[in-house]
């Protein structure tokens, strides 16, 4: 394989001979009259300029095919039924018959395609071969410094840096690229096949049987190309974050024949191939090789480059004290050399990290001092408005969108900074930033409880950006969508969700653990609503053993192992869960809606273990901060678990005030395990009203009906989210109502359907865990109903 030259240039270059010596529209070649010149000169074009037509073959791919489609407009007057296409396999055939030929070509082709200087007519003059032939006019296409005279001059001046076994290399090639056009000329020209065969000088002739059995020629692509090729790779693997796919791998492996120079820049599509996959080893050993040579050949000058890829790989495995090291050392390198870019990307970078990974940050050395977050975004964006670094400028508008989000800030500053980004985005054609833009729009709009437009945000990215958008983000945005599903009951389309993801996300250990772990906490949460404690058990041992590393993920999960200790009536245990996290979260500096939520649980606690004065003052405050921080969905959750707790202290009033306030708002948000915990509060609260009114009385029947018309709405919502413990609850208070109103008709059918649906879920769980295996059916607590 030569640096640059391939069989395909040759043949480009034996076109721009004919072309300048033939066809042009002022010359006539034995009687031969071009018709389409300008199709020809833009197919030359097309492959010389890069970018000229987003449809043009590339060097590897292009084939004698494509010249023949371009070349049979051409038509000769004296000789019917021949065309261009006639002429360049001639040419091609005729003139390049021994390895002698070839360097006789390119020696002649500068003199014949450009206009002779003063030199070269002086040489023209004193070499005897050259004088006989006829003197060329020069052509606009042509000139030294025009596109083709670039391609021309630079292919003469790589064809005499070739070694010679490079060059027996390009002559077989060129011998095998023309080989499936032998029999149109053995058709057309028989005297070329045999002129070809007689000449005792050329190599073809003892190797041309050879060849023509071989298979594993190399001939579409140079080291120039396969270089193009691997910063195309290395692009998409940046942009996009998934691996090199298997199919390219095997393409690129068939370009690269045994005993050939790699570029350095595979070691770096290796690097990244090997850290997607999660070959700690092998990413490590190639970013070595990648950057020791690049090193050795440009003094030093990427020494940055090298520290931020280590500190970025370090810490996707894990090991923060050394990804943190690397990343000091990096600015320090960046600020030395001024290198800006690097410097910019590095705090951008160094920032996120001790967001998303707060407490191994903490443990690696990392601190952070009062105001300096903000500070550092601040300078960000200045930075990066002088050296007009959009991306970065607009990654920096959604941290800072993030931190005021995180922090409870305002919200219409939130969204003036998210707006500001999408304005970027849109004027500067930002697509990678495009992705991260939508999925933070849509936290917003979740937080701000409109779930419907918050999922279309999702939807959006998903179907109309989800190509031109990083693996993760659709991946993330996947995950928002199915976790909206399983919140509205819709188990099963969660999980389609999740199981028709691109296989690229299952190609990268990363995203693939991020979906693996999705997965089970949905499966979890299906499993504790169905009451399946044995299921339960496991998925929770199973999904801590696999310990996420996104916070998100952690609290999630947290929350769900806290409900399955009440489940089990483990109270104690929960509380120390609930406590511990809560103080996790305030030390790390958490978002606020993550310590809202840990705050509504810590409430729910206190009311599930009988001490509501406890409970009151925690739920309050979540509720306060909820609302101050405009966080609805928080907002109507520790709104529940204040108004359960005023049941418990039978302040029924208050609390069917305030239910009646947030359960209009809350049904928008479609979150069907709160809207049925909020109707059986507001069920219990009547059915307090109730007890506390006279027997025989208006108000008494009246609030009876209005407790069973809340009972009913509250079953209807648990039996869409499968909540047995609900559903079973719901009926159990159903029967009390009717046995009140001395219905013993009623009272026997709920009895029966409360029988029929524990009986139904038994069978149920003997069916998942198969007839031998031990399950365990929590029954809920007895209820105490004020009468």
């Amino acid at each position: 394989m030569s640096r640059y030259l391939t069989p395909s240039k040759v043949s480009v270059l034996a076109l721009i001979w004919l072309y300048s010596t033939s066809w042009s529209p002022r010359a006539e070649y034995n009687g031969f009259e071009l018709v389409s010149y300008y199709d020809i000169l833009s197919f030359v074009i097309s492959l010389i300029v890069p970018g000229a037509s987003p449809t043009a073959p590339g060097w590897a791919a292009l084939q004698l095919s494509d010249f023949e489609r371009i070349l049979r407009a051409g038509r000769r007057a004296s000789w019917p039924g021949q065309n261009a296409w006639d002429v360049f396999l001639q040419k091609i055939w005729q003139d390049f018959t021994c390895l002698d030929d070839l360097h006789s070509f390119f020696k002649i082709l500068p003199f014949d395609v450009f206009a002779p200087t003063a030199e070269e007519r002086i040489q023209k003059e004193l070499d005897h071969e050259l004088n006989k032939r006829p003197k060329i006019r020069e052509n606009p296409i042509s000139r030294r410094n025009s596109p083709v005279g670039l391609f021309v001059r630079r292919a003469c001046l790589e064809f005499t840096r070739l070694q010679f076994d490079d060059t027996i290399k390009l002559w077989e090639s060129f011998v095998s690229y023309r080989a499936p056009t032998e029999a149109a000329v053995r058709k057309r020209h028989p005297e070329l096949m045999s002129l070809n065969r007689a000449d005792p000088l050329m190599l073809h002739s003892s190797l041309d049987g050879y060849l023509s059995h071989q298979t594993n020629v190399q001939e579409g692509a140079s080291n120039e190309d396969v270089e193009r090729l691997l910063e195309y790779q290395i692009e998409q693997l940046q942009k996009y974050g998934n691996r090199v796919p298997e199919e390219m791998k095997r393409q690129f492996q068939a370009m690269v024949s045994p005993g050939i120079s790699v570029p350095s820049l595979s070691h770096f599509v290796n690097f990244f191939d090997a850290w997607r996959a999660g070959d700690y080893t092998s990413a490590f050993d190639n970013l070595h090789r990648y950057f020791d040579y690049t090193m050795s050949i440009r003094d030093k000058t990427y020494y940055q480059y090298a520290l931020l890829h280590m500190a970025v790989l370090q810490a996707d495995f894990g090991c923060f004290g050394e990804a943190y090291a690397a990343m000091q050392e990096t600015i320090a390198t960046a600020r030395e050399n001024q290198d800006m870019s690097c410097l910019n990307f590095s705090l951008s970078w160094l920032y996120h990290l001790s967001k998303a990974y707060p407490g191994q940050m903490k443990a690696a050395g990392y601190r952070e001092v009062i105001g300096s977050e903000r500070e550092g975004l601040e300078f960000l964006e200045s930075k990066a408005r002088d050296d007009k670094m959009w991306s970065l400028l607009s990654s920096t508008l959604l941290s800072q969108t993030k931190l005021r989000l995180s922090n409870g800030d305002s919200i219409s500053q939130a969204l003036e900074h998210l707006y500001e980004s999408s304005h970027l985005n849109l004027h500067h054609e930002l697509a990678s930033v495009t992705g991260a833009q939508m999925l933070m729009l849509s936290s917003v709009l979740s937080r701000l409880g409109l779930s419907e437009p918050a999922k279309q945000q999702a939807m959006v990215l998903k179907v109309c950006h989800g190509r031109s958008s990083p693996v993760e983000e659709n991946l993330r945005a996947t995950c928002r969508l199915a976790y909206m599903a399983a919140q509205a009951g819709k188990y099963t389309r969660a999980m389609d969700l999740l199981d028709g993801m691109t296989p690229e996300v299952n190609r990268v250990l990363k995203f693939y653990q991020y979906l693996t772990t999705y997965s089970g906490i949905l499966k979890l949460k299906q499993q504790l609503h169905h009451n399946n404690i044995v299921a339960s058990s496991h998925l929770l041992s199973r999904l801590k053993a696999a310990s996420p590393l996104d916070p998100e993920l952690n609290l999630e999960l947290a929350l769900l192992e806290v409900d399955y200790l009440i489940r089990q009536q483990k109270l104690p245990t929960a509380f120390d869960l609930v406590e511990d996290l809560g103080v996790r979260l305030k030390d790390e500096g958490a978002d606020v809606y993550q310590r809202i939520r840990v705050l509504s649980c810590k409430g729910k606690v206190f009311s599930r273990a009988g001490k509501p004065e406890m409970g009151f003052s925690v739920a309050l405050r979540a509720a306060n901060a909820s609302l101050k921080a405009r966080i609805m969905p928080a907002a109507w959750e520790a709104v529940g678990v204040l108004c359960n707790i005023l049941v418990s202290l039978k302040e029924f009033a208050a609390a069917v005030k305030l239910l009646d306030g947030i359960t209009p708002q809350a049904l928008e948000g479609e979150d069907s395990m709160l809207c049925a915990e909020l109707f059986a509060t507001q069920a219990d609260a009547h059915m307090g009203i109730a007890g506390n009114a006279e027997s025989g009385t208006r108000e008494r029947s009246r609030s009876l009906f209005e407790a069973n018309r809340f009972l009913s709405r509250a079953m209807e919502w648990y039996e869409r989210v499968e909540d047995l413990n609900g559903q079973l609850e719901m009926l159990a208070k159903q029967a009390i109502i009717c046995r009140l109103r001395g219905d013993d008709t009623a009272t026997s059918k709920k009895a029966a359907e409360y029988v029929h649906l524990h009986d139904r879920s038994i069978e149920r769980m003997k069916e998942e865990s198969g007839p031998d295996s031990s399950f365990t059916l929590l029954m809920p607590e007895k209820q105490k109903t004020t009468e």
